[in-house]
């Protein structure tokens, strides 16, 4: 695993490749941290963290003000 667990994609989680979609991925984690100051994939510890990735089990998407930051972050998760 390279880089930080928080930002990291399915893809590469699971060994399947796409590192252009692992970076969309890690960018859609970081305007989702800066949108709500919160990491969208969470757990006790750092395997609760990476099932939460592999499994897309993330909290919905409460629009952070405008429009075009949800629809953003919605379509790189």
């Amino acid at each position: 695993l390279k880089g930080t667990f928080l930002f990291s994609a399915p893809e590469i989680l699971d060994g399947s490749g796409g590192y252009v979609e692992a970076d969309l991925w890690s960018a859609g984690v970081t305007l989702y941290y800066w949108a709500y100051n919160w990491y969208p994939f969470l757990g006790r510890d750092e395997y609760e963290v990476l099932q939460s990735i592999q499994k897309f089990n993330f909290p919905s998407l409460a629009k952070p003000g405008d429009n075009f930051t949800h629809k953003t972050i919605s379509s790189l998760l």
